[in-house]
Order: C-alpha cells, then structure tokens, then sequence
C-alpha cells in the first residue's frame, strides 16, 4: 500500500478510530452490566416499597379508627365542662402512666 502525504494523516485517524470505537464498546460493557445490577436493584426496592406501603396503610387505618372511637367518646362527653388541663393529668394519672412507660423494665 503506497501513501502520499496527504493520504497517512487520514490512515492515522482511521486506526485512532477504530481503537475509540473499541474502547466505546468495552465501556458500553461495563454500563450494561451496571445498569442491569440497577434494575435489579431497583425490583427489590419496589418490593421493600410494596411492604412499606402496606404497613403504613394498616397504620393509617388504625389510627383513623382511633380518632373515630375519640370523637364518638367527645360527644358523649359534650356537655360535661372540660377541665384545666394540670388539674386533668393528675385526676386521670397521666403522668405516672408517662413515668411507668418510660422505666426500663426490671428483670
């Protein structure tokens, strides 16, 4: 093969080329296998995702059924007067309760 001087400069970026697309290739590789390691990662976060919102359902379910059963206790309660709010703790013992809650248990 005879090259002139205008002719090597071009053989030159044809072989720079030939070894960027090679390079692409290989690189194009690695992002595949890291992309499909993502989405599998990403199917068992969905599946983490599905079971959280389930739990937060129940609680959310649990939690307006107690503020049903609180408002139905209200209004049974509606024409009593209410009581200042210090004076309520100590008649119904809510800070002991608080205190109990909060000890470690004693074995």
């Amino acid at each position: 093969m005879i090259l002139g001087p205008s002719l090597f400069p071009a053989l030159l970026r044809t072989v720079q080329l030939g070894h960027v697309t090679l390079a692409l290739e290989e690189k194009a590789d690695q992002i595949r296998s890291l992309l499909g390691a993502t989405k599998t990662e990403m199917m068992k976060m969905d599946v983490v995702l599905g079971k959280l919102a389930k739990n937060a359902s129940a609680m959310t379910n649990t939690i307006e059924t107690a503020r049903t059963r609180a408002r139905a206790v209200g209004r049974k309660l509606r024409t009593l007067e209410a009581v200042e709010g210090a004076r309520a703790d100590e008649l119904l013992e809510i800070e002991a309760e608080i205190a109990e809650a909060l000890e470690p248990d004693e074995v």
